[in-house]
């Protein structure tokens, strides 16, 4: 497997990964300001509309990387109506079954 950009059409399997900079990284957790949580969680929240929206990109041979929290209530019957809609306007989506969830 290699890393790549996405590229549309291709026939290769691909697994697709979003992230953002985590503020952890940078800055002790325990001592973020009020600002820097506020933005951090809009980050995250940004990120995970986005790992979302690849399932309208996807065939049914690739993996979507997810957060974690994606499998927890109420997400899977959101991601479930995503999925609906993006195979009721004719996308080849991610198949619905089990999605790789990553820490988030």
């Amino acid at each position: 497997m290699r890393a790549a950009p996405f590229i549309p059409g291709q026939t290769m399997s691909t697994i697709f990964v979003v992230t953002s900079d985590d503020a952890s990284l940078h800055f002790d957790p325990d001592n973020l300001t009020e600002r820097q949580k506020r933005d951090e969680a809009e980050s995250q929240s940004m990120v995970g509309f986005l790992q979302m929206a690849q399932m309208g990109l996807v065939k049914p041979a690739d993996h979507i990387m997810l957060y974690e929290q994606f499998g927890e209530a109420p997400w899977p019957e959101v991601l479930e109506r995503y999925a609906a809609i993006f195979y009721a306007h004719g996308g080849d989506t991610y198949p619905r079954r089990v999605l790789p969830f990553a820490p988030g």
